[in-house]
């Protein structure tokens, strides 16, 4: 993981990369978001992490960030 993008009460955003085909040259920017290690314990809060990420899996749109799971 890469350098703090951003943080909120239940997660943390860090920067990274998304390597394609094992290649470092083929490399994707990407973000990641990881819950707090409390807030994951919160079956509410990770219920909704959950239907945030299928969401963002389904969206498709030029100014929305593409979703991996």
């Amino acid at each position: 993981l890469g350098t703090v993008l951003g943080e909120g009460a239940t997660a943390v955003v860090y920067a990274a990369k998304r390597l394609a085909g094992g290649s470092n040259l083929d490399a994707q920017v990407a973000a990641i978001k990881v819950l707090h290690p409390e807030a994951a314990a919160n079956p509410k809060i990770l219920t909704a992490f959950q239907n945030e990420n299928h969401i963002m899996m389904k969206l498709r749109h030029p100014h929305i960030l593409r979703a991996f799971d």
